[in-house]
């Protein structure tokens, strides 16, 4: 089974992955990705007015095989 590698990136500043983590397929690596980008949107600080995530998807190889990203902003009215 092939091992992913999941960088985060969070406003402009990454955190790389050295372990990975071995899974059946890329769609699961990619389900990860969500979940991880869904559980770390849950701390916005809402002090904040725009917030930027991003999960990057590497193979064995460390090559960028998929990018998932969330922009959360506040606009108060």
């Amino acid at each position: 089974m092939p091992r992913f590698y999941f960088d985060v990136v969070e406003d402009g500043v990454t955190l790389c992955d050295q372990d990975g983590v071995v899974l059946a397929e890329l769609a699961k690596a990619e389900r990860e990705a969500a979940e991880a980008i869904v559980d770390m949107a849950g701390d916005f600080k809402p002090y904040v007015s725009r917030h930027d995530l991003q999960v990057l998807i590497r193979d064995e190889e460390h090559t960028l095989i998929c990018c998932v990203s969330l922009t959360l902003s506040l606009g108060r009215l």
